[in-house]
């Protein structure tokens, strides 16, 4: 079936009656938004990359590391450039 707008030519192009597009999970950082996180240890300074979850489990803040007796803080986490840091892309249609 088609619609005043597209005549049936090309239909599934169509704004109006054809399929719309849908954001999907981004393949690059998996739906996360970001592609890298980084902690520091408090004892030595040193940074390193750490998983969603280690990064997502150990203090904000050095005081607040301090003060919990831990010896790892947050610090920033690596946006994905692919979605922007959202987690998801629009799914690309195979016309």
């Amino acid at each position: 079936m088609y619609c005043d707008v597209c005549m049936g030519i090309n239909s599934h192009k169509c704004p109006v009656c054809g399929e719309q597009p849908r954001q999907i999970e981004c393949p690059t950082c998996g739906g996360s938004g970001a592609v890298a996180y980084w902690a520091m240890n408090l004892e030595t300074e040193e940074e390193t990359t750490v998983t969603f979850e280690a990064w997502s489990c150990i203090p904000e803040t050095a005081e607040e590391a301090r003060s919990r007796g831990q010896k790892w803080h947050r610090l920033e986490m690596e946006k994905c450039e692919e979605c922007d840091g959202t987690g998801l892309i629009w799914e690309e249609q195979s016309w």
